[in-house]
């Protein structure tokens, strides 16, 4: 399965969201979408987002091909971990 793992990245201040999926163009959609209508179900993202401004963040991704969910699982815990973006940042599990 090709999938991703995507980082929404705080320009100001380095923090940053890690996430996964295995459509990156509909998943970075719905996240900016929420952002900028300040309806994001993370409240920690969207106040920064809020305070910041859209101009403020970047959105990367890493493209994995044949990666099962299990290993990209694996891949997000160990990139929350690498940024520390659960105690600096804006993933909340």
């Amino acid at each position: 399965m090709k999938a991703y793992i995507y980082f929404i990245i705080n320009k100001i201040t380095g923090e940053r969201y890690v996430g996964q999926t295995t459509n990156f163009v509909r998943r970075k959609n719905e996240h900016l979408s929420q952002l900028k209508d300040k309806t994001h179900i993370n409240k920690k993202l969207q106040n920064a987002w809020n305070k910041y401004g859209e101009n403020n963040f970047i959105v990367e991704k890493i493209q994995y091909d044949n990666i099962s969910k299990e290993e990209l699982n694996n891949e997000e815990i160990k990139y929350i971990k690498q940024y520390d973006s659960y105690n600096n940042g804006y993933n909340l599990t």
